[in-house]
């Protein structure tokens, strides 16, 4: 099997509400997935939960900054195109 793979995940025209849905959900996702992540590695005899709590801080600003963008898009009548790829690599444990 090939070691790194590509796989398209958004490509397509939203209106600002529909941006909204569609990448806010995705954000939100993963900032409960890190919270439950920190939640864990606590419990488990306090491992470090530093690099989760990087890329919680991380994924609160692009969530700022995406209600800027679909705001901004809602206020001038504009729709958004997005994009967005997984690019996936195998690597050894």
């Amino acid at each position: 099997m090939e070691t790194q793979h590509s796989i398209n995940l958004i490509d397509n025209i939203f209106t600002p509400s529909e941006a909204n849905d569609v990448l806010i959900t995705i954000i939100r996702n993963k900032i409960n997935f890190h919270n439950l992540e920190i939640f864990s590695l606590e419990e488990r005899n306090g491992e470090n939960i530093e690099r989760s709590k990087k890329r919680l801080e991380e994924l609160h600003e692009s969530n700022k900054k995406l209600l800027k963008i679909i705001d901004f898009a809602e206020k001038n009548n504009f729709n958004l195109k997005v994009f967005s790829s997984i690019e996936i690599e195998f690597t050894n444990k």
